[in-house]
């Protein structure tokens, strides 16, 4: 469906007042009847918008962390890649090991059934909170994804304002379990997604000016990982 010609205000309102990262407009593609990209209308708006909390929810007292039993995933999905990697212990790129360090956990549960953090990540002390992106569409050998930046941003800042009382607790199941080395740790937020234009776009300044402001204030990683097929 074509997204072009909506008006500023009607894709503002658009947005969820209690969990704007559902919202379907995060992903419309074009501009509006104004001539503004969609991305860069809700950007500026979320920007300007003193007091644009997000809605945490409830999160659980204590967390079920997976072990290293199972089976090798199907890498055609977002689950399945952080599956993979997490079975893997390592990523693949070294500039992904050289930002991430090794992946401890993979939908992390938060709440409810699909409230999770898609994969945490640990090096030096520093524990990051990662939202992945990207799968194989039939019919095609590369990783690729409809979702945007800006939305990734809105989930991974959501989950961690969830985690937040729970950060203490989160530590210490970790800790115990041998998958960090110390509890004076700190923790980033991440997006992981596919190395192609259409995310490069985004999160380039220039081209998405708002939208990069929003990234920088809420201290927002993006990282890429390569377009091949790990159908393992």
């Amino acid at each position: 469906m074509p997204h072009d010609h909506y008006k500023k205000e009607d894709v503002i309102a658009s947005l969820d007042p209690l969990y704007p990262y559902r919202s379907d407009c995060l992903n419309y593609k074009g501009v509006s009847f104004e001539g503004e990209d969609y991305l860069e209308i809700l950007s500026r708006y979320i920007l300007s918008k003193k007091l644009f909390d997000l809605m945490p929810f409830e999160c659980r007292d204590e967390f079920v962390l997976h072990n290293r039993k199972g089976k090798k995933p199907d890498t055609k999905s977002e689950k399945g890649l952080c599956r993979f990697w997490y079975f893997k212990e390592h990523f693949d790129e070294d500039d992904l090991i050289n930002s991430l360090g090794k992946p401890i956990e993979y939908e992390l549960n938060l709440y409810g059934k699909r409230v999770n953090i898609d994969l945490l990540s640990y090096k030096e002390g520093v524990i990051h909170l990662i939202e992945v992106k990207g799968k194989i569409e039939e019919g095609n050998d590369v990783y690729s994804s409809d979702e945007t930046l800006l939305r990734s941003a809105l989930e991974i800042k959501t989950y961690d304002e969830t985690l937040g009382p729970r950060k203490n607790k989160l530590v210490e199941q970790l800790y115990d379990a041998e998958l960090i080395d110390t509890k004076d740790v700190t923790f980033q937020l991440d997006v992981l997604v596919p190395s192609n234009d259409y995310f490069k776009d985004q999160n380039n300044p220039d081209l998405y000016p708002e939208l990069n402001k929003l990234l920088r204030k809420w201290e927002i990683n993006v990282h890429y990982y390569s377009d091949f097929k790990r159908n393992y």
